[in-house]
């Protein structure tokens, strides 16, 4: 049902909606602008990067910075890590490791 919902394997009935609009014949990548995405059992880890700079490479498709703004460290650049640092913390909190954000992520349990 979960590939259905994101795309992977095509519908032959029904409806799929997400927020009260149709997501059914959607390409996998618009779904996932949608908010909907699937992740697989194999998690690859950077293991020299903290927990919280894994997820925000995760993020990174979400993050809306203009290029030139971004190479130029403009205060909208800025102001856009700031939030999307906020976000990340939320959903490390989200799965009760927020307390945790700046460990290893290789030194977690596989749960975590």
């Amino acid at each position: 049902m979960f590939n259905c919902v994101t795309g992977v394997i095509p519908v032959s009935g029904g409806q799929v909606l997400w927020l009260g609009k149709s997501i059914l014949g959607l390409p996998p990548h618009r779904i996932v602008a949608c908010g909907i995405a699937r992740t697989y059992q194999g998690i690859r880890l950077f293991a020299g990067m903290p927990a919280y700079e894994n997820v925000l490479v995760e993020m990174d498709p979400h993050h809306q910075g203009a290029l030139v703004a971004e190479t130029l460290g403009l205060p909208s650049s800025r102001r856009g890590e700031r939030a999307h640092l906020v976000f990340c913390r939320r959903l490390l909190g989200f799965v009760g490791i927020e307390s945790c954000a700046g460990g290893r992520a290789p030194d977690f349990a596989y749960g975590d």
